[in-house]
């Protein structure tokens, strides 16, 4: 099942096969747990989605807190005039500037809704952000302490197809000398076989372990294969 899901994973079609070495390889990926998580804050697409959103609100809180202010303007106006008299020509110029402030002061309360939405909306976000992060620290840690785990658990199971072979090794020489009996022979090779193949499955186990990891922290796929 772990092969079809890493398959799945990957993206590969019907057909399509990929090379793994034949070591889970876990050194290549950050060497602890907080440096993961920091790779995963600083790199996946929802942390930078709730960033903008944030800068956005920000902004709009401050653009609607502006409307409590007074709000000033100054015009000016230059006018050129030529007059023709009996003289002949003469110009004038007309200078004029407007000050303008304006003060709110009664709207019905429809500027103290609008800041109080924004406001909210901006409390949302960093309920929305808290929620998030969250969720990461959990995603993270559940795939790093997963492939953890796992890289262990190979090692022990190496261990393990070690002690079959050599079991399976002496079962073969006492038969072979007349001081056993080809049934112990049997169950050491069963013994082999079930000990290689359990160390089958966690090795296909921690590469779909190690896949997921690389999701959780933002990375592309692609950095599976390297």
């Amino acid at each position: 099942m772990s092969q079809i899901e890493l398959k799945n994973l990957l993206g590969l079609k019907e057909g399509e096969e990929y090379q793994l070495d034949s070591k889970i390889e876990f050194s290549f990926l950050l060497v602890s747990l907080e440096e993961s998580l920091s790779e995963a804050l600083s790199k996946r697409p929802e942390i930078k989605e709730e960033k903008e959103e944030e800068i956005q609100a920000e902004y709009a809180y401050q653009l609607t807190k502006k409307d409590y202010f007074p709000s000033l303007s100054l015009k000016g106006n230059y006018d050129y005039y030529l007059n023709r008299n009996l003289s002949g020509y003469s110009d004038t110029n007309d200078w004029s500037v407007y000050l303008a402030v304006t003060i709110p002061i009664f709207d019905g309360g429809v500027k103290h809704s609008h800041l109080k939405q924004a406001k909210l909306d901006q409390e949302k976000l960093s309920f929305s952000k808290e929620k998030l992060t969250r969720d990461i620290h959990g995603e993270v840690s559940s795939a790093f302490f997963n492939l953890q785990n796992l890289e262990k658990l190979i090692g022990v199971q190496e261990e393990e197809v070690t002690a079959a072979t050599e079991s399976l090794r002496l079962a073969t020489g006492r038969y072979q000398e007349g001081v056993g009996s080809i049934l112990e022979v049997v169950d050491a090779q069963i013994e082999l076989v079930s000990a290689e193949t359990d160390k089958v499955n966690t090795f296909f186990d921690g590469q779909l372990a190690r896949a997921n990891l690389i999701l959780s922290l933002g990375k592309d796929i692609e950095d599976y294969l390297k």
